[in-house]
């Protein structure tokens, strides 16, 4: 009980009370979830696990964890590593296509069926069911990940999807707990999508402008720093018409006050009209195409655990700004990309985890002269995005992700014989 409570009040300081609806919620639907895969024990033993994966996770959620979960699906599909898939979520919440074609019928999911379960931070597995688990994780500091999730603490593997925080985890989780780095699934397989003259046009972003792009939650708002985003752009482009702002945001209508924020600080700064806003859920397919209708990504983040935007707006060839912080400086380096200068402050009391200690504070006029310099220079812009690409496709391919999830399975057959 101690444990919820200081759980849910971590939450508040950070998410607010969608952040504490959403976690008792998860609370008591995992105690459903947990009875039906008792119940599946009880009815699949005696079954010799095959080597593959089995991952239990709220695949059908919004939230951005879900999103890495689906991720690391799909990265299992395209390695052709046998998997199956078990949805703890019971209200959908994300169009189907993506998450009902790495779904398994609930007719043919056995829970014992393979070597390994994979799951998001905290499972809602029965401790009491000897399986060789693993979980997703992620943390933004450089400190303090035990003060916010105190359930990672245990000796079940952690896998980590960044070297940041395969180096944090290692040093901040008990001695003895195995820690394995996964390459980050991106889509790399992205397939023909939809014409960016025709996105500009449905999302009215003007169709000659310059656009500058950034997807993020407003939950995170603070570590996301969209206020330093548009300061940022309006030193770039005090004056330029043809050039905008386009801000892809999730949960818009929980955090309103965020969102006037923004436009308050736009106007402000003189660019209001510049600034665009994207709130509509969209799907995989159709958030890759947004990207790809802009001409560079803009991440004056504070601190990130990945930086899954950035990610894909490379592997789409745009180039991108960043702040040279956290997870994202093992993608972001300045042979294909704009890392940008930054300085480490303290975390402030309500605007994230203060365990964190502190995070980054971007050089806003640094960013801005590096947004100048893709406006001015359509060639840079070109070969950034080129260099990019080839990078992403090399660092994160099927054959890299292949082989961390092998050498998890490895792990999982040798505790398996253990046991």
């Amino acid at each position: 009980m101690n444990d919820t409570i200081s759980c849910a009040l971590r939450k508040f300081q950070v998410w607010g009370w969608r952040g504490v609806c959403s976690y008792l919620r998860k609370r008591v639907s995992d105690v459903f979830v947990r009875r039906e895969l008792l119940e599946r024990a009880k009815n699949n033993a005696g079954v010799i696990p095959e080597r593959g994966v089995t991952v239990v996770a709220p695949l059908s959620m919004k939230y951005s964890n879900s999103k890495t979960v689906r991720d690391f699906v799909w990265g299992l599909k395209a390695a052709g590593i046998p998997f199956q898939t078990f949805d703890t979520n019971r209200r959908p919440e994300i169009p189907k296509e993506d998450y009902e074609p790495i779904l398994t019928h609930p007719d043919d999911f056995i829970l014992t069926r393979y070597s390994l379960v994979v799951e998001m931070f905290k499972s809602p597995l029965p401790k009491k069911l000897h399986l060789c688990r693993a979980r997703i994780a992620f943390w933004e500091g450089e400190t303090g990940m035990l003060d916010a999730f105190p359930y990672l603490a245990s000796p079940e593997p952690v896998i980590a999807m960044s070297d940041f925080n395969l180096f944090q985890f290692r040093n901040e989780l008990p001695a003895g707990t195995p820690v394995f780095k996964v390459v980050y699934p991106l889509p790399l397989d992205i397939g023909e999508l939809e014409s960016p003259k025709e996105v500009r046009k449905r999302w009215k972003i003007p169709p000659e402008s310059f656009a500058v792009f950034y997807n993020f939650d407003l939950g995170s708002y603070f570590r996301k720093n969209p206020e330093a985003g548009i300061r940022a752009f309006a030193e770039a482009f005090s004056k330029e018409a043809d050039a905008c702002l386009v801000f892809k945001l999730k949960w818009a209508d929980e955090h309103a006050d965020k969102v006037a924020r923004m436009k308050e600080i736009a106007s402000r700064y003189g660019v209001c009209d510049r600034v665009h806003f994207v709130c509509d859920y969209l799907s995989r397919r159709d958030l890759l195409g947004l990207t790809n209708a802009c001409d560079c990504y803009f991440s004056p983040h504070r601190a990130e655990g990945f930086g899954i935007g950035l990610g894909e707006a490379m592997l789409l060839g745009k180039p991108v700004v960043a702040t040279d912080w956290s997870a994202t400086t093992e993608f972001v380096l300045p042979e294909h990309a704009f890392p940008v200068p930054c300085t480490l402050v303290p975390v402030k009391a309500g605007e994230y985890f203060t365990s964190m200690g502190r995070w980054a504070k971007i050089d806003e006029s640094a960013a801005a002269m590096a947004l100048r310099r893709l406006y001015e220079n359509p060639v840079l812009r070109t070969e950034k995005g080129r260099l990019a690409r080839k990078f992403m496709l090399g660092h994160f391919s099927v054959s890299a992700f292949r082989n961390d999830v092998e050498r998890l399975l490895d792990f999982s057959l040798t505790r398996a014989s253990q046991a």
